[in-house]
């Protein structure tokens, strides 16, 4: 059973031998790293390799992570193209992520909701919204990533007005909505300057589903901003309340701007 890192206990030792390789590595490694696990004859899943590759990826790894696919596909296993995109945009640009792209007989849904995500990363909305119309053209049936990566287009051109009916374009079609879609939603509102659709927003979720921190959080940033300190505490202390331990950490970053008005005490102190 995979652990809450994701990866089956088995699988950590080769793991944690490999990301100690992905700090100030030389190119090769980690690909000498896994040709060495073979011939000590220890068993080796395409799998597996994957779930390194996504861990990798998670801690922003990302040279390492090609290297491993490199590494896999070269003996026989099959294309993860999406995946493999989305590591050449971010270890060798927009540009090389491209030329793979057309380079591609065969794309797939998710290929074609990557690139369009990548382009969304590179800040480069126009092409993207391009390439969505392309894509509506040639009847692709969009999913969550394509809408989510179409509302962080809309947000990065400027045109956030334009997110809340994607949004229910998205509801209408049966698709479901993850906490990227609703931090995205929410941020449009705020960036639209309506707090209180915002509020709203995140009101009805919690009716409805568990509220990720990083929501409450993104509404306290807000009310911080307004000066609405009693509202920001209230956020504050619902992320506490959701987030582990190790994620507390992160909540540290917006204290700072609080502890001048004497309105939140340290998430440690309150729990002491």
């Amino acid at each position: 059973v995979p652990g809450r890192d994701g990866l089956e206990p088995s699988w950590v030792p080769l793991y944690r031998r490999i990301s100690k390789l992905s700090h100030g590595r030389q190119p090769g490694m980690a690909a000498a790293e896994m040709t060495k696990y073979l011939r000590e004859r220890r068993p080796l899943s395409e799998y597996q390799i994957v779930a390194y590759v996504r861990k990798l990826r998670k801690f922003k790894s990302n040279a390492c992570a090609l290297e491993l696919m490199d590494w896999m596909e070269s003996r026989g296993a099959k294309l993860h193209q999406a995946l493999r995109l989305g590591l050449v945009s971010k270890v060798h640009g927009i540009q090389a992520a491209e030329e793979y792209f057309w380079s591609l007989p065969d794309k797939s849904k998710e290929t074609y909701s990557c690139l369009l995500n990548c382009y969304g990363e590179h800040g480069m909305a126009c092409k993207g919204l391009e390439l969505y119309e392309k894509m509506k053209v040639m009847d692709i049936v969009p999913n969550t990533l394509l809408y989510n990566s179409l509302m962080t287009l809309y947000q990065k051109a400027g045109q956030p007005e334009k997110i809340p009916s994607t949004f229910e374009e998205m509801r209408e079609s049966g698709i479901s909505a993850n906490n990227f879609t609703y931090f995205t939603l929410i941020e449009s509102y705020i960036t639209m300057n309506d707090l209180e659709a915002a509020e709203k927003v995140l009101e009805e979720l919690e009716k409805v589903a568990p509220v990720h921190w990083s929501l409450y959080t993104l509404m306290a940033n807000s009310y911080i901003k307004l000066e609405l300190f009693g509202k920001s505490e209230v956020a504050l202390k619902k992320a506490e309340e959701v987030m582990d331990k190790a994620e507390l950490l992160s909540i540290l970053a917006i204290q700072p701007r609080l502890r001048g008005s004497g309105s939140l005490c340290s998430p440690h102190s309150r729990n002491a």
